[in-house]
């Protein structure tokens, strides 16, 4: 298995270090959990790990200081914003 789906369920994290067996695993997807963030320093250490996604809609996860800064690749948040056009602003009337 290279990637588990666990979105949209009520998952916490206890026992999420229980994954590390999987020796495959590159990809996990928390999106829309309840997943707590006492729970993401053990993802760190998973071997083959290249990616986390904790897109959340109710909150944000993105809390840098419990990652190591070495390992903050590893976690996606979401949070995309677009930059502003100065178009972005202009009415155009025909």
């Amino acid at each position: 298995m290279t990637i588990l789906r666990l979105n949209n369920t009520k998952i916490r994290g206890e026992g999420i270090d229980k994954l590390s067996v999987l020796e495959n695993l590159k990809r996990i997807n928390l999106v829309n959990t309840e997943f707590d963030l006492e729970f993401l320093e053990p993802l760190t250490r998973f071997k083959s790990l290249e990616k986390v996604y904790l897109f959340q809609d109710t909150r944000n996860l993105q809390t840098e200081n419990l990652i190591p800064d070495d390992k903050l690749d590893l976690f996606d948040f979401g949070e995309y914003k677009l930059k502003d056009l100065p178009s972005d602003n202009e009415v155009y009337n025909q």
